[in-house]
This record gives C-alpha cells, structure tokens and sequence, in this order.
C-alpha cells in the first residue's frame, strides 16, 4: 500500500534528513538520474516508480524491492 507521493527530489531528500522508513512511497514521472545512488543507500522499499527516470545499475537493483 502506497502512504506517500513524493512529487520533487527535494521532498525525497528532506525525508531522508527524518530517519524515518522509506518504503511504501510513490514517485511519479520524475527524473531521478541525478540521486540514484543516493536511493539506492537509502534503502527504499516497497515503494512505486512510475514512469521514472534512473540510472541502469538503480533500476537492476531496486526492481528486486520495489515497484518500476
């Protein structure tokens, strides 16, 4: 179940700065090329990327935990 629509990168990066769990969040049409590795360490799971922008080696490793 999806609780949170993440609309900018800023957004994601101050959710970062909350230590709070990042999963079940949905990112919709953004381009995320630029944070990928940042995502990949932040532990996102269960979580929806719709129409998302990543970088190749992301998209391998977050489609295991993750929506794409």
């Amino acid at each position: 179940m999806i609780t949170r629509e993440i609309k900018t990168t800023e957004e994601f990066l101050a959710l970062l700065e909350q230590d709070e769990p990042l999963e079940n969040l949905a990112f919709h049409n953004m381009d995320l090329s630029e944070i990928s590795d940042l995502i990949l360490k932040s532990g996102v799971r269960d979580s929806l990327f719709l129409g998302c922008i990543l970088g190749d080696s992301a998209v391998c490793s977050l489609q295991d935990k993750n929506y794409i």
